[in-house]
């Protein structure tokens, strides 16, 4: 009995001594932690051809001003108690894989000194641009590229695999109805003296509608539909005065369809129209049948 039990208490002082091992020491590396300091452009990161993978098309409004853009410079690694500063260039055309953008033309770096600020216990910064979406081609095939290196970072290291990226700009045109909007000049054949001023604004008499303040130069208001499916336009027949006569106005539907078509880009449009006498539309004596171009401004 005195036997077993001294051989009892020997395997409990082994199992405690065990215990006390587990609790006052880890097994080796686990308490390691990643503490390198990676700095990489978000975007080179993704997959896909690296000379096309980022192309980017930007809406024409033709209001010369620039649209502004970014580009997202990711800090792998802990958070670190200052900001990090990292250089980057713009690299020469070379070949298909450099930069094709003329800077000032089709595009401005906004960030000084060529600097990317990550702030302090942050985990990214912004390299910011804008595109001249004004000038810029929607084919394809005369898209501009900008390459942009990373040359040096004040802490850690560049990542040799996303330190480069290009930016393919193009523009592109959607319908907007606002594009159709705003101060133009209409030309109007055999008119004196030519072009006169007119403001457009959205109607609110229905979808995809626009009205002119001073039609036929005499103030009078006449409402336009545009079909983005055709990038068509038509007049909603409507009455207006001249002084004391009355007139009539509709679209010249024999007129060819370039002279009642609006151009997606430019928000410039042609319309067709047919001016008649009385106060009953689409009735009385032809007064005037030609076309107005309108161009904006």
């Amino acid at each position: 009995m005195k036997k077993l039990s001294a051989k009892l208490f020997s395997i409990a002082v082994a199992a405690g001594l065990l215990l006390l091992n587990s609790c006052f020491f880890k097994e080796p590396g686990s308490s390691i932690k990643f503490t390198d300091i990676l700095i990489e452009i978000e975007q080179a990161t993704r997959p896909g051809d690296a000379n096309t993978k980022d192309t980017r098309q930007y809406e024409k409004i033709f209001d010369n001003r620039f649209t502004q853009d970014s580009l997202k410079i990711n800090l792998v690694g802990p958070h670190q108690n200052e900001d990090i500063i990292v250089n980057f260039e713009i690299a020469p055309a070379g070949d298909v894989s450099g930069t094709t953008a003329v800077l000032g033309q089709h595009y401005r770096i906004l960030n000084p000194n060529n600097q990317i600020v990550i702030p302090a216990g942050q985990s990214f910064g912004w390299l910011k641009f804008e595109v001249n979406d004004d000038i810029l081609s929607t084919n394809s095939a005369n898209f501009v590229a900008i390459r942009i290196n990373l040359t040096s970072t004040s802490k850690g290291r560049l990542s040799e695999n996303f330190k480069t990226h290009r930016i393919v700009i193009g523009g592109k045109c959607t319908f907007l109805l606002t594009k159709f909007t705003g101060n133009y000049l209409v030309d109007e054949p055999g008119y004196t003296p030519p072009p006169y001023p007119a403001t457009l604004s959205i109607s609110t008499s229905g979808p995809n509608r626009i009205q002119t303040n001073n039609f036929w130069d005499v103030g009078a208001t006449v409402v336009y539909e545009l079909n983005p499916a055709t990038n068509g336009v038509s007049i909603i027949g409507t009455t207006y005065t001249d002084g004391s006569d009355t007139f009539n106005v509709t679209t010249d539907t024999s007129a060819p369809a370039s002279n009642r078509q609006f151009d997606l880009c430019t928000g410039n449009f042609k319309i067709a129209y047919v001016v008649r006498s009385g106060g009953t539309v689409g009735s009385g004596s032809v007064v005037e049948q030609k076309v107005h171009t309108y161009n904006k401004q």
